[in-house]
């Protein structure tokens, strides 16, 4: 598929993104709150379905990680902070320790059994937001949960 950024609504992609991973999340008894703004708010230049994408990986994860602890709840944020427009999936789940966080990123790196994760998500996200001029921040502590934190620069920086 070819790429076409342009404006684009962070908002909208996680409400998208909620409602694709939203079945699968909660079929595992997980929470999925949503804490998005008002359309318009949080406006980055990218691809609206690459962007999708990473969020949709970092839902699902999140669900995987709150599922294998046994319950629990996932937060999507979106939010403006300064001229940066920010895309954060918290969650309750296992967490990852320090080695594990060094290599989320890398591919076909899976925390997940065999057969159940492809080690792909986390390095094809990590790929897409540094294409789109950001970050992904990651804190986490094993058995407390994780954050990742989606850092792009906003639509009125350009």
């Amino acid at each position: 598929r070819r790429v076409e950024p342009r404006p684009t609504d962070l908002a909208e992609v996680a409400r998208k993104a909620a409602d694709l991973a939203r079945h699968r999340i909660e079929r595992a008894g997980v929470t999925l709150d949503e804490h998005l703004p008002e359309p318009g708010v949080a406006v980055v230049f990218g691809d609206p379905h690459e962007l999708q994408q990473v969020a949709l990986n970092l839902l699902l994860n999140a669900g995987d990680a709150v599922a294998a602890k046994g319950a629990g709840r996932v937060d999507l944020r979106v939010r403006v902070r300064g001229d940066e427009r920010l895309l954060e999936v918290e969650d309750e789940g296992v967490g990852l320790d320090a080695e594990d966080q060094d290599r989320c990123f890398d591919m076909f790196f899976t925390t997940k059994d065999v057969g159940e994760g492809s080690g792909l998500g986390l390095a094809v996200a990590h790929t897409i937001v540094t294409n789109h001029g950001g970050r992904i921040e990651l804190e986490s502590h094993p058995g407390e949960g994780a954050t990742f934190r989606v850092v792009l620069p906003g639509e009125a920086t350009r």
